[in-house]
């Protein structure tokens, strides 16, 4: 493995300073520290990460490197997982190096990439942590909740300026490529996913959020549904569910047949071909956009049925009365734009509704003639 090597490493690279800097010198170690400004050499972004300041500064980072690296070495597999601690390494060194003028070393930054993708990949995993209080005691706690305090310690420490020796930057850069990386890779299926990794787990959570959604029709009546009442509600369910998944995958073109089927089956229910607040103003705006304006009045209307006191209610409706107004649904739509002007703030909106009831008002004077 991976991990063992780089401790070895570390440890044998403290062994030389403490023989080359001598006991009060820093020869050699200032050779290899990252620094910015006219003392910054590109290779220093590597270099630092083997260099430490003391025995605790050396034992503390190679125990955090011997818990989590192990395991997402496993994930990576053991080349890439060097190369991935490297370029963490480099990366921290390098954001270090061009915001403060201090010298850094240490292997933090790149073990910090190390918990970052940790938190990713694993993030339910329980790990054993020492609490010095009165007593010394043992407890476990998610990874989550730990890499969280060491992440949020490390803002605090930044944010208020009492960083004292240590270089928080250069730690929160580290997390920041670690998570980012890690994410990246299981999204584009680089990385095998596995059912807890944060990935898949957030992606359950929307999943379970599209459903809840995708189950609230008409309320639920005060007897016990029937079957075929229940038969009829999971349709409901799936029928919405599969216009939703689309939209949640970023395929709306995709989402028009299934909200068709949608409303030739369920249309007739009251609210049962509506969706979630954001899934019904993207399909309404698409299918606007795609110039399908029957699909997207139906759209926009049960929107503002189902949600009419939303933010969005007021621009809707002076796009909704435009769209009745072309279909010849003059009262429909001078109702819906009188509304909008009493609601509307943006003055560009309120003179278009005023437009469009001018031309409403003109069509009809002409039929009454």
């Amino acid at each position: 493995m991976v991990t063992p090597g780089l401790i070895v490493a570390c440890t044998a690279v403290y062994v030389l300073q403490l023989a080359l800097d001598g006991p009060e010198g820093q020869a050699f170690t200032s050779r290899f520290w990252v620094i910015g400004g006219a003392g910054f050499a590109w290779y220093r972004a590597l270099t630092f990460n083997f260099l430490h300041g003391d025995f605790m500064h050396l034992a503390g980072n190679m125990l955090f490197l011997w818990v989590f690296g192990r395991a997402v070495e496993d994930r990576l597999g053991r080349w890439w997982f060097l190369l991935f601690y490297l370029v963490g390494g480099a990366f921290s060194g390098l954001v270090h190096a061009w915001f403060e003028s201090a010298p850094a070393i240490g292997a933090s930054g790149a073990i910090s990439a190390v918990t970052g993708a940790f938190l990713v990949l694993f993030p339910r995993t329980r790990i054993k942590l020492l609490w010095f209080l009165i007593l010394i005691s043992v407890f476990q706690a998610p990874a989550w909740f730990f890499i969280g305090l060491q992440v949020a310690w490390n803002v605090i420490a930044t944010t208020t300026g009492r960083e004292g020796n240590v270089a928080t930057l250069a730690h929160l850069a580290g997390y920041a490529y670690g998570f980012v990386i890690a994410f990246v890779l299981l999204w584009l299926k680089v990385l095998p996913r596995e059912p807890y990794d944060l990935f898949s787990i957030s992606r359950h959570a929307k999943r379970r959020q599209e459903f809840r959604a995708a189950a609230r029709v008409a309320p639920r009546p005060a007897r016990p549904m029937t079957k075929v009442q229940a038969e009829r509600t999971e349709a409901v369910a799936h029928a919405r569910a599969a216009v939703s998944r689309e939209l949640s995958k970023g395929r709306p073109d995709a989402a028009v047949e299934p909200y068709r089927a949608l409303l030739a089956e369920h249309g007739s229910t009251p609210g049962a071909a509506t969706l979630s607040r954001n899934a019904q103003y993207q399909l309404g705006a698409h299918l606007y956009a795609k110039g399908e304006t029957g699909l997207a009045a139906q759209a926009f209307g049960d929107f503002l049925a189902e949600y009419p006191a939303d933010k969005e209610a007021p621009q809707i409706k002076v796009l909704l009365g435009r769209l009745l107004a072309a279909e010849g649904r003059g009262d429909e739509a001078r109702t819906l734009l009188e509304q909008a002007v009493a609601e509307l703030a943006d003055e560009g909106l309120k003179a278009i509704a005023h437009d469009e009831l001018e031309a409403i008002a003109a069509a009809t004077t002409g039929d009454e003639a």
